[in-house]
């Protein structure tokens, strides 16, 4: 018991230390300014290119969320058609990706 006693109390004081933590640090205050401000378009993008696509049935956008660009083509993501509709850098439609086809589900 007595032997119990003291691995108790060594391990007690075993666990005990001193924190070092310095209390008295800076406080950093930082002020924001929460007023919107205005900023142009042309201090964005250098230049801007307003294509027109071409819409016929077989290429009617219902709901675009992205558009990527690259070898001359225009590839739009169509959510609500889950197809991506290819144009040209005209915007001449030039075909789908993406067609649903006849099997189950």
């Amino acid at each position: 018991m007595r032997y119990t006693t003291l691995i108790i109390f060594c391990l007690l004081l075993a666990s005990c230390k001193h924190n070092n933590t310095n209390n008295d640090a800076q406080q950093l205050i930082l002020k924001v300014d929460l007023k919107p401000s205005t900023i142009s378009i042309h201090e964005i993008f250098d230049s801007i290119q307003v294509i027109p696509l071409e819409t016929t049935d077989s290429c009617l956008l219902r709901g675009p969320v992205k558009v990527i660009t690259g070898n001359n083509r225009n590839y739009i993501l169509d959510w609500k058609n889950f197809q991506v509709f290819v144009f040209d850098d005209k915007g001449h439609y030039l075909h789908t990706i993406g067609k649903r086809g006849q099997g189950p589900g």
